[in-house]
């Protein structure tokens, strides 16, 4: 990972009208700020994840992400995850960065999306949104 893409996705964070913020918490996003808080540690996987909570971003500024639904339907979360991992697909290719290693990575986020009858959101305690 290079500097310059990770300020790549920066930019488009930027453009879209929202905010990153680094810090030693998780990597999630925040819709009442529009910000999306950044873990310091910066890897490949890292920047598919950046680009997945832009994905979200997206989805909130175009008014199809609800969170009391994410929460509560299991159904949505997957449909709204599966948006933002596609939208990262894009904004990856946009910025230039590798996604060789992509869909595996997706794959296995998704996957603990998938254990129906869905696990409690008290499990899902630090992963991001």
């Amino acid at each position: 990972m290079s500097e310059d893409q990770l300020g790549k996705l920066c930019d488009i964070v930027s453009a879209l009208g929202g905010n990153v913020n680094f810090t030693a918490e998780k990597l999630c996003f925040n819709s009442e700020t529009l910000t999306i808080h950044v873990p310091f540690k910066w890897g490949l996987e890292d920047l598919y994840g950046l680009a997945h909570e832009i994905g979200h971003l997206k989805d909130h500024l175009e008014n199809e992400l609800n969170y009391d639904l994410w929460r509560n339907n299991s159904a949505y979360r997957l449909t709204v995850e599966m948006r933002a991992w596609t939208y990262s697909y894009e904004i990856l290719m946009e910025a230039g960065i590798h996604t060789s290693n992509w869909s595996n990575h997706v794959n296995q986020k998704l996957s603990s999306y998938l254990n129906f009858p869905y696990q409690s959101l008290d499990a899902l305690e630090g992963e991001a949104v």
